[in-house]
């Protein structure tokens, strides 16, 4: 290489990363101990460099998911460290199985591998898994704390996106009131999520038909029949469905 040896060796030695250059002398930066979803998209950039410079077309679209997907799950911040060490673990999960249907495929002449791609979808039941046993745990965390959530309940609203409670600390970062597979699973329409009470039995405490008191929720009805984790989470939580919604 034509570059010099003492930048290259101050550079490995701080926590950058030259995405441009992938020579084995220019170290990784080190993992960081809490992990923020930032840390999760950042490698999947990186990757998606080196993925565009190396792999073959059904490699670069599947970095290509993969970095989508994270995307989309930014629209659920904030995410835990742990949950993201979780979902650190589960798009690593995908790549391995990448890589091993990869190997079948080189033995078998068959494409299993362009079926992976697909994987990267908050209906793959991996994820699924992993998301209710997340739920769970915070569940668990939360239970000294039960009786405050309880005076809050009346002025807490269905969905799967974090609101920031009135009373304590406006650092703390906010909590979710529904369990992640829940909003990741609802609905969406015009850029809003399903306000659940709206199509509950419940209803939605809105004075409007068409708009919800949160500005990031829609009233509309689904085209579609609700996710199962939605239809039980309506049914456990707000009542069941309206009479006229029965067919969701």
């Amino acid at each position: 290489s034509l570059r010099p040896q003492r930048p290259t060796r101050d550079y490995a030695n701080t926590s950058q990363l030259n995405a441009r250059n992938f020579s084995a002398g220019v170290d990784l930066p080190p993992l960081p101990r809490e992990p923020s979803h930032g840390d999760l998209k950042a490698p999947l950039g990186v990757l998606g460099t080196y993925s565009e410079e190396f792999f073959d077309p059904n490699t670069r679209r599947l970095v290509s998911a993969a970095k989508d997907f994270a995307e989309e799950l930014s629209d659920y911040e904030p995410w835990s460290s742990s949950e993201v060490k979780t979902l650190a673990f589960w798009f690593s999960n995908i790549f391995a199985a990448y890589r091993r249907s990869c190997e079948h495929d080189l033995d078998h002449g068959s494409a299993t591998r362009l079926d992976v791609r697909s994987r990267f979808s908050m209906q793959d039941p991996e994820l699924s898994g992993l998301l209710l046993k997340m739920s769970r745990q915070r569940m668990r965390m939360q239970l000294p704390s039960s009786t405050s959530v309880d005076a809050g309940r009346s002025n807490v609203q269905a969905t799967g996106l974090p609101t920031r409670s009135v009373r304590g600390n406006p650092k703390e970062a906010p909590k979710r009131q529904v369990p992640t597979e829940v909003g990741l699973a609802t609905p969406r329409q015009g850029g809003k999520q399903l306000c659940l009470r709206f199509i509950s039995a419940r209803g939605c405490p809105s004075a409007s038909a068409d708009r919800c008191t949160h500005l990031f929720l829609g009233h509309f009805v689904p085209t579609t029949k609700l996710d199962p984790v939605v239809k039980a989470h309506v049914q456990d939580k707000l009542g069941g469905l309206r009479p006229d919604l029965q067919h969701l």
